[in-house]
């Protein structure tokens, strides 16, 4: 990664997801950890020419990646649900994990309901 792409995600994204981490279950720190993390896909298709896999411009560089992680699928469509409200395109080439900022709610997962690590014991998360 170059300097300004370092910079970018250590004086923007990683405090910003720090924020949600630290008070976890906040809507609004979930909503903007996601738009910065989205964000950032497309910050390093300009801050990194050389490492695009065939992509000509950011949109198709964030959705190819989305396309093959879903993690980062669902970051976008929060990050777009979080704009738009009512997500009304599907990408091209993938289906949308959600649909609606409505669907976003606190919730708490239950047993075997995340992945081996993901999650937090007994706490609520949106």
């Amino acid at each position: 990664m170059t300097d300004v792409a370092v910079d970018e995600f250590m004086s923007n994204v990683d405090p910003t997801a720090r924020e949600f981490l630290n008070d976890y279950g906040s809507e609004r720190r979930g909503r903007a950890a996601a738009v910065t993390l989205a964000h950032f896909g497309e910050h390093y298709f300009h801050f990194c020419p050389g490492d695009r896999g065939g992509a000509t411009n950011s949109s198709q560089f964030v959705n190819d990646l989305a396309i093959t992680d879903a993690e980062f699928a669902f970051l976008l469509d929060v990050a777009n649900a979080s704009k738009h409200r009512d997500l009304t395109k599907t990408p091209r080439g993938r289906v949308l994990s959600i649909q609606s900022l409505t669907q976003i709610e606190v919730t708490t997962l239950g047993w075997g309901e995340a992945s081996w690590g993901e999650g937090r014991w007994g706490v609520s998360i949106r």
